[in-house]
């Protein structure tokens, strides 16, 4: 087939459960399972593009600084990889979005537990004798707060 435009084309249709889908390639020399296949390969990266823009910010930088977009990107992308890698091994397939929302939900309640914890430290910190038998108990409490603020990137304040 001819377009005005790409030129000679040729179409090739891929049958799902609910419609055909065409798929036109410009490379006449490949057979029909090859375009299919550089077709499913492509709409693979596609989803990906797709999910890093709607669950990891990716494109939505608002800074003008060249090293904060190439930071911002490069976080986007290890952000997705990592959840991509998590989704693989634990043999239950997810959407990324989902997987994305769990993960952050554990992020959360980690935090409510490290807060938590922190607290029951400062409290019994201000039991004297536990304090005076444990020289190391305040610097233990300074090593959690500041532990939690370079993992999670908050402080955990009592």
């Amino acid at each position: 087939m001819e377009h005005k435009n790409a030129g000679n084309i040729k179409i090739v249709f891929l049958k799902t459960s609910d419609n055909l889908i065409p798929i036109a390639s410009t490379d006449l020399e490949i057979n029909d399972e090859e375009i299919i296949e550089i077709y499913k390969r492509r709409w693979d990266i596609e989803q990906g593009y797709k999910e890093l823009r709607e669950h990891f910010g990716f494109g939505k930088e608002e800074n003008r600084i060249y090293e904060a977009l190439i930071a911002r990107m490069t976080l986007s992308f290890f952000a997705y990889n990592i959840v991509s890698y998590i989704n693989r091994i634990s043999h239950e397939p997810k959407t990324i979005g989902g997987l994305f929302r769990d993960l952050e939900c554990e992020l959360y309640t980690l935090s409510i537990a490290m807060h938590a914890f922190i607290e029951i430290m400062d409290k019994i910190a201000k039991i004297e004798t536990i304090v005076n038998r444990n020289e190391d108990f305040m610097t233990i409490i300074a090593t959690l707060r500041s532990t939690t603020q370079e993992l999670l990137g908050f402080r955990c304040e009592s």
